[in-house]
């Protein structure tokens, strides 16, 4: 529940970084995934490309850089559990970052 309350947060907070549909190609990246709350800084925003596989994929964003959220539908894992997808408009030139699982060979 707490994660949904999250993502609540953040719809409701767009405010005044909301942009125009039709600049969005221009001056903004589009993202999908599960939001979840930085575990330390609030103004983090950690975007899990798939939330249900085992070796986690995800972006780090700063709130700052968000310019626009839209809520998606919620996707399913075997196991019956649910994440919920947003998608997020990030301003191009944003500093962000990037984690991928690997394997040191």
């Amino acid at each position: 529940m707490e994660q949904h309350q999250y993502i609540q947060f953040l719809l409701e907070n767009k405010g005044s970084n909301s942009i125009q549909r039709v600049d969005t190609r221009h001056d903004f990246i589009e993202f999908v995934g599960t939001p979840k709350k930085h575990p330390v800084d609030k103004n983090i925003l950690v975007l899990l490309t798939n939330p249900f596989e085992k070796n986690k994929h995800y972006y780090e964003f700063s709130l700052d850089s968000i310019c626009d959220i839209e809520e998606l539908n919620s996707v399913s894992a075997d196991n019956g559990e649910t994440a919920y997808q947003v998608r997020i408009w990030v301003h191009k030139g944003s500093l962000a970052f990037k984690t991928e699982p690997f394997i040191v060979t």
